[in-house]
């Protein structure tokens, strides 16, 4: 959804906080677990943001983990 709304830029920007919403997840570490899940499985790479008003970046990789 977020790929799509970003006209499939990647990396692309995405909240915690919507990705949680649109995902039925409602627990942090549940959150954080799925994610680190994806970066393990080399599905993702993952920035973090630590601001509250910038959303973190996610870029998707392909089957030999690159962008």
């Amino acid at each position: 959804m977020y790929h799509d709304r970003a006209s499939r830029q990647n990396p692309f920007r995405v909240s915690r906080r919507e990705l949680m919403k649109h995902s039925a997840i409602r627990s942090y570490a549940t959150y954080h677990k799925c994610m680190n899940e994806l970066i393990a499985n080399g599905l993702i790479e993952y920035e973090p943001s630590y601001h509250p008003n910038f959303a973190s970046r996610v870029t998707l990789l392909d089957n030999n983990g690159e962008a």
